[in-house]
C-alpha cells in the first residue's frame, strides 16, 4: 500500500550557501526507492510555525520561521517504516550515514524534520 511521508528541510540547510545540499538530500531519499510527489518552498510566519510545532520545543518555532524552508512529500510502499532507517526523524545529528548526520550542525539545526502523512 502506498504511503506518503513528509520531509521538511529546515532554514539552516535551505539558506546555506551550498544549494547542492538540498539536491543531495532529495537524491538520497529518491535512491531509497521513494517517489517524488510534491515540493513547496515557503517562509513560515512565527504563528504558523508555533501551531505546527505545538508539541515540540517552545523555541523551535522561532527557529523554523527565521528563514525559508523546503517541504517535500515522498511516497513508497510502507514509506513510514522504510524512512526510519534513514533516520531523518528522532535521531541525533551525530548519527553517521543519515541525513542529519551528513548535514546537521546541532540537535536543533539538524537540517530536517520528517513525519508520516
Amino acid at each position: 500500500m502506498l504511503q506518503l511521508t513528509l520531509c521538511i528541510l529546515k532554514p539552516d540547510i535551505v539558506r546555506s550557501a551550498h544549494l547542492f545540499n538540498v539536491r543531495e538530500i532529495i537524491a538520497l531519499i529518491l535512491k531509497r526507492q521513494f517517489i517524488f510527489v510534491k515540493s513547496k518552498h515557503l517562509q513560515l510566519k512565527c504563528e504558523r510555525a508555533g501551531e505546527f510545532y505545538r508539541e515540540h520545543q517552545v523555541d523551535l518555532f522561532h527557529y523554523m520561521s527565521c528563514g525559508p524552508i523546503s517541504c517535500h512529500i515522498f511516497g513508497r510502499e510502507n514509506a513510514i517504516k522504510e524512512r526510519r532507517p534513514m533516520r531523518w526523524v528522532q535521531r541525533k545529528y551525530t548519527t553517521e550515514n543519515t541525513i542529519r548526520g551528513q548535514h546537521g550542525v546541532t540537535d536543533t539545526r539538524n537540517c530536517s524534520h520528517g513525519s508520516g502523512i
